[in-house]
């Protein structure tokens, strides 16, 4: 293996970003967990450092420099507060340091932790927020890597640079990333790659009688799309179909929403945006996973020509499907991307939306929510996602008794239900779209994807849940 594993430009800084697993640098960083007895007696002593939890400690020499690091007690040492300490390493002390190079001492930490640490990490590191002022090229250009878990570091750097990639999206504006601009950056990530991408324009989805996202896009000067994509390795293990929201903006249509509620939903494209990154993801792992993905894609607003409460959709399963609020657009275009899932050879289909805020309300912002037609797909998916990642999901029940609130009088279903359990009846909407023969996840991540209180990125995209979904992917290749 070559000793420089990874090259990657900064974003409109054209510096480069080095990391190796040998050199010297005059800074050096030690991880501890607490009460680690190899932490000197002084700095315990005298409670300068202890290990704790985002404890750092700085300790200059003539022409060196020690910071250490605190993990907190390794029985609590679990892979979110890794990966939050790898973060604030960089954004609070790495980056202000000002030095050309840091070598980082993971010696002591198994090939787990060292990949959620790093993760952290090169989240922090390589991410460029490019709607603010550039500042000058950032001093640090080198990580030095002292650890025998190689294979661990090189992951965290595949999983950081797709998370970032959605992150980066899902904070685009929707003036900047409008959907054919979202297309174009589809077709940017996978251009060096034999994932082949197939843009569905207006005619195209007309000719494929996608009425759903029809008429959610109507309404908008930017048209709507379907991107489908297509990856097939080498060497097939397994399949799967992937499904993203894809609404670049969403102010609710005629069904408008308040102004505070409009301002995450920028972000309403970030189901689509995690599924071209898990995607990318996969390709990276040279995982032997054949992936379908399909990303419709819109935006939903208010004009002469947008659709209407009452209006009655026919999709192209002869279902029929009477608006009864305009801001639930989201299940209507995904039901167009399940019923053609339904013609494609893989027999498990997953779809990721930033689907309702009833599913917010039910388990709050950190938490996204999973359903299935299978109790026990839904049961493994959730119990390797809080096991095994930094993420934390929840099964949440397909209640077929709230079916009778989709009942319509004119039509075979309405798109929303009452009040109260509206994830659950987004869900049961989204069944009524998918074989019996398929079995489908339907993950509400509407929570966690934007930080508002998760302590990741404070008020940005957080580029969940692509973590546990690649990683549950991969582990699906061993069940």
């Amino acid at each position: 293996m070559e000793n420089l594993f990874f090259l990657t430009m900064y974003q409109k800084k054209g510096n480069i970003m080095q990391v190796s697993y040998q050199g010297s640098s005059p800074l050096t960083v030690r991880f501890y967990f607490e009460g680690d007895p190899s932490i000197s007696e002084n700095l315990t002593r005298n409670g300068y450092f202890e290990g704790k939890e985002g404890q750092f400690f700085t300790q200059l020499g003539e022409d060196t420099c020690l910071l250490f690091c605190g993990l907190g007690k390794k029985s609590e040492s679990v892979p979110f507060k890794l990966l939050n300490t790898g973060i604030k390493l960089f954004s609070t002390q790495l980056a202000k340091l000002k030095l050309p190079s840091a070598a980082l001492d993971l010696g002591t930490l198994d090939e787990k932790e060292v990949f959620f640490l790093l993760e952290g990490l090169f989240l922090s590191a390589l991410y460029v927020n490019p709607f603010q002022k550039i500042d000058p090229v950032p001093t640090l250009t080198q990580f030095i890597l002292l650890t025998p878990h190689q294979q661990s570091a090189q992951r965290a750097w595949v999983f950081s640079q797709n998370r970032n990639l959605v992150r980066n999206l899902v904070d685009m504006p929707a003036n900047v990333l409008t959907t054919k601009n979202f297309t174009e950056k589809i077709q940017e990530i996978f251009a060096d790659t034999p994932v082949q991408v197939e843009i569905w324009d207006t005619e195209r989805l007309k000719n494929e009688n996608m009425q759903g996202l029809l008429s959610v896009g109507q309404g908008s000067s930017m048209p709507p799309y379907l991107v489908k994509l297509h990856y097939r390795p080498p060497k097939v293990e397994k399949q799967i179909t992937l499904i993203g929201k894809g609404i670049v903006f969403d102010a609710g249509g005629y069904s408008l929403k308040p102004s505070d509620s409009m301002l995450d939903m920028k972000g309403d494209m970030a189901g689509a945006a995690t599924v071209a990154g898990t995607l990318k993801t996969i390709y990276d792992l040279g995982l032997p996973l054949e992936v379908y993905a399909l990303l419709p894609i819109a935006e939903n607003l208010i004009s002469g020509q947008a659709y209407r409460v009452s209006d009655i959709i026919r999709y192209s399963n002869g279902k029929t499907v009477e608006i009864n609020n305009t801001d639930a657009e989201g299940r209507l275009v995904l039901a167009d991307a399940l019923l053609h899932a339904n013609t494609l050879p893989p027999k498990t289909i997953i779809d990721l939306a930033t689907l309702t805020g009833a599913c917010m309300v039910a388990l709050g912002p950190d938490i996204y929510g999973a359903f299935s037609n299978d109790n026990e797909l839904a049961a493994r998916f959730v119990q390797f996602v809080n096991d095994t990642t930094s993420e934390t999901a929840w099964v949440l029940p397909l209640f077929h008794k709230y079916k009778e609130q989709l009942k319509s009088s004119i039509a075979d279903l309405k798109n929303t239900g009452k009040r109260w359990g509206g994830a659950i009846t987004a869900a049961l909407f989204l069944n009524e779209f998918v074989d019996k023969e398929k079995t489908w996840l339907h993950l509400d991540i509407a929570g966690p994807f934007f930080d508002e209180g998760l302590g990741l990125f404070e008020n940005m995209a957080t580029g969940i849940p692509l973590e546990s979904l690649a990683l549950f992917l991969e582990k699906q290749l061993t069940w």
